[in-house]
């Protein structure tokens, strides 16, 4: 019964599901803000590549974990 549902959702195993969860056409949204940011402060001559890579890792992951709690939240109401 439950293949059925999973071909009839067209549900994948393993790493697709993850994939799928992590919404990466959303991911843009929180890279572009640290682009634009690192870009301005390229024109001052201030720029920290550890810094922008930093904040370019952790406005991935959050952006990631906040799709993912919000298919949670979705799943459970």
């Amino acid at each position: 019964m439950q293949d059925k549902i999973k071909k009839a959702l067209n549900e994948r195993e393993g790493f697709q599901v993850w994939w799928r969860l992590l919404r990466p056409h959303t991911l843009t949204a929180s890279f572009v803000p640290v682009f634009v940011g690192t870009m301005i402060a390229a024109l001052d001559h201030a720029f920290h590549p550890l810094l922008f890579l930093a904040m370019l890792i952790s406005s991935i992951l959050i952006q990631a974990a906040t799709n993912m709690f919000n298919e949670y939240y979705d799943f459970k109401r």
